[in-house]
């Protein structure tokens, strides 16, 4: 869940959700940027309510998924570039 303010800057309450192997064994872990999060998105917007675009964020905590515990993993913060293209928008999220 990427948040971000009217200017497109990250905001400490985005968050990300992914797999990865971790002191051997496939762990499903959430990261968060800093309290002074560190990112950006870009995004543009089609006719027909698509939405297309790029982000770059600094994770710097990180914890499992199921259980919340601090994993003490990245040292320093991961940076996460990633894009998507046509994703539909919905009108009202809470349908």
């Amino acid at each position: 869940m990427l948040v971000v303010d009217v200017n497109g800057r990250v905001s400490p309450e985005t968050q990300v959700v992914f797999e990865i192997v971790f002191q051997e064994r496939l762990t499903r872990v959430r990261c968060r940027p800093d309290d002074s999060a560190v990112g950006t998105l870009r995004t543009t917007a089609s006719e027909s309510g698509e939405l297309s675009g790029n982000f770059d964020i600094e994770l710097a905590r990180c914890e499992d998924a199921q259980t919340g515990k601090p994993l003490g993993w990245p040292s320093k913060p991961l940076l996460l570039h990633g894009s998507f293209d046509r994703l539909v928008l919905d009108a009202d999220p809470s349908e």
